[in-house]
């Protein structure tokens, strides 16, 4: 039995290739949105690892009284530095939030109104990106920043007894 091919009819190898192309496509979408969400949960990891690392740090350095450590970190790539400051001195001392550096408008703002952060992580341009509280901190110039070199952050931890922990880099 020979069947004709009548007018209008496509073959249907076409279709099968369309829906062929059309299949590879969304998987090969759909791929990429899982691996990219991985990376990104792998990033949000890290962070949240870091946070809880340093908080861990300064709460068992305020127990102490003169002892010192050094400590390496791994932060995500995209932030380039870190900022940390003095709560308890900054806190409604517009003087002190003046001899700050220029360009850190929302760290000064959050001195200025009060806020109990004492630790914020920069992307580059000093664009602040995350603020948390680590506990207290006794640093000597009220605020410093400490550049954040391929995702590694080398600080160094000594306890100051009831000042507070003195956070400086080393390198």
């Amino acid at each position: 039995m020979i069947f004709k091919k009548k007018r209008g009819q496509i073959e249907a190898r076409i279709v099968i290739y369309v829906l062929a192309v059309f299949i590879a496509g969304t998987i090969l979408i759909y791929g990429y949105t899982v691996i990219k969400g991985l990376v990104g949960t792998q990033e949000d990891i890290l962070l949240l690892t870091f946070k809880e690392d340093l908080k861990a740090k300064v709460e068992e350095k305020s127990y102490e009284f003169r002892s010192s450590e050094k400590l390496t970190f791994t932060l995500p790539k995209k932030y380039t530095s870190v900022c940390y400051g003095d709560v308890r001195r900054l806190a409604d001392n517009q003087y002190l939030i003046n001899l700050m550096p220029p360009g850190l408008t929302l760290i000064k703002d959050s001195f200025s109104d009060s806020v109990p952060y004492n630790f914020f992580l920069m992307e580059r341009g000093l664009i602040m990106r995350d603020a948390f509280h680590v506990g207290d901190l006794f640093i000597p110039d009220n605020f410093e920043c400490v550049n954040v070199t391929d995702g590694q952050l080398n600080l160094q931890f000594t306890a100051q007894g009831r000042q507070g922990v003195q956070i400086n880099r080393w390198d």
